[in-house]
C-alpha cells in the first residue's frame, strides 16, 4: 500500500433506489470533506509537504514522519460522518423528495502504514488480522448486538435473531448520528478488511482469518475470493469489500 491511504466505503438501505442515492451522497460527502481536511490533503493528490501528523505524506530525506495524532484523526473521521448523516437527512426531508427514510451505513478508515483508524456507522465492519489474531476492530450499531452486549441475548442466539440486521442509526437515518471510532497497530504482513454486511452475512470470523491466512497471495486475490464465497454462501445483497495488506 502507499504510504497512508482513505477507505470509503457506504452500503445504503431505505428502498434500492433510494439507498443507493445515499450510499453515493455520503461517499461524495465524506471524501470532499476529508481531503479538505489539514492532514488529508496529500490523499487528494494536492502538492506540497504535508506537516500534519494526521498525515506524515512523503518528506524529504532526513525528515522522519511524525507519529500520529490518533484522537485528532478519530474526530476528523467522526466530523466527517456526521456532516455526510447531515446532508443526506436534509436531502431525504427536501419537499417533494421521494427518498424519506434513505440512509447508509459508513466505514471512513484512514491507514498511514504503522496505523489504522476508524470512523464507524451502521453494520458494515472493519476487520485486522495481525499475527494470527483477527479482531474486528468495529461494533455492529444493531439493536441484536445492543441486547448482547446487555446480556439479553448470547451472541449465538444474536446470529439467527429475526432482527439481527435492525439498525440502531445510520447515516442520514436521524437529525444527528453518533460514529464510533476506533484504532489499531499496523504491522507488516498485517490484513485490514473493509466489508459491507452482504459479506460479514455469509462469511464468519474463522473463515475470514482461514482464508486470509491460508489461501490469499495478495489483497486483490483476497478480495474476490471474498465476494466468491459470499455469493457461494447464497448472499442475496451486494457484497462490498475492500482488502489491504500491509508489506
Amino acid at each position: 500500500m502507499a504510504e497512508s491511504a482513505l477507505i470509503l466505503l457506504a452500503d445504503g438501505m431505505g428502498g434500492y433506489e433510494a439507498g443507493e442515492v445515499a450510499a453515493a451522497l455520503a461517499l461524495q460527502v465524506l471524501r470532499k470533506y476529508l481531503v479538505a481536511q489539514k492532514g488529508f490533503e496529500a490523499l487528494a493528490g494536492a502538492s506540497g509537504l504535508p506537516t500534519d501528523p494526521l498525515n506524515p505524506g512523503n518528506r524529504p530525506e532526513g525528515h522522519a514522519p511524525e507519529p500520529l495524532d490518533v484522537t485528532a484523526c478519530k474526530f476528523t473521521l467522526k466530523s466527517a460522518l456526521r456532516e455526510a448523516n447531515r446532508q443526506i437527512f436534509a436531502a431525504s426531508r427536501a419537499p417533494g423528495s421521494k427518498r424519506r427514510g434513505m440512509g447508509c451505513t459508513a466505514e471512513a478508515v484512514y491507514l498511514d502504514g504503522r496505523n489504522v483508524v476508524v470512523g464507524h456507522v451502521g453494520d458494515s465492519r472493519t476487520y485486522h488480522l495481525s499475527e494470527g489474531r483477527l479482531i474486528q476492530l468495529t461494533r455492529d450499531q444493531t439493536l441484536v448486538n445492543r441486547l448482547v452486549e446487555l446480556g439479553t441475548l448470547s451472541p449465538e442466539e444474536a446470529e439467527t435473531h429475526p432482527r439481527r440486521n435492525e439498525l440502531q442509526q445510520a447515516v442520514g437515518g436521524q437529525p444527528d448520528v453518533e460514529p464510533g471510532t476506533y484504532a489499531g497497530i499496523l504491522k507488516p504482513g498485517d490484513w485490514v478488511v473493509v466489508c459491507s454486511d452482504g459479506l460479514s452475512n455469509h462469511i464468519n470470523a474463522n473463515d475470514l482469518k482461514e482464508m486470509l491466512q491460508s489461501e490469499a497471495t495478495s489483497a486483490e486475490m483476497a478480495a474476490r475470493r471474498l465476494v466468491n464465497l459470499a455469493n457461494i454462501e447464497g448472499a442475496t445483497d451486494n457484497a462490498t469489500v475492500v482488502v489491504v495488506r500491509l508489506t
